[in-house]
């Protein structure tokens, strides 16, 4: 899963993991994909997080992605706009397995999938 409210950012994801052989599923909102993971939490092997979203924050996301049970374990990458060694701690402290700051290179990310 891919939550990044930037619509053309989304989109190069998604495309550059098909084009890896992966599955994926796009959310534009935090909270929706809260629910999402939360009813079907074994649907998705990894997700990525923009840290920087309307409504719910992707630290946030993740702090209430590993407080629930079923969701726990669920492998977290964040990306974020954000650059200082702060926010990389935030990512961490949230929950995050990965932290990314963009710009980064499509094949950095893809490899981290694979990873986790």
């Amino acid at each position: 899963m891919v939550i990044e409210d930037d619509a053309v950012f989304a989109q190069l994801l998604k495309a550059s993991f098909e084009k890896a052989g992966h599955q994926v599923e796009l959310q534009y909102d935090a909270e929706l994909a809260l629910q999402t993971l939360k009813s079907a939490p074994k649907t998705f092997d990894v997700v990525v997080v923009d840290g920087v979203m309307p409504k719910l924050t992707g630290w946030e996301f993740c702090r209430r992605i590993k407080e629930h049970p079923a969701t726990k374990n669920l492998p977290l990458i964040m990306v974020t706009n954000k650059q200082a060694a702060a926010d990389e701690f935030l990512s961490y402290e949230a929950g995050a397995d990965a932290h990314l700051s963009k710009p980064f290179e499509l094949s950095t990310v893809l490899a981290l999938v694979e990873q986790l």
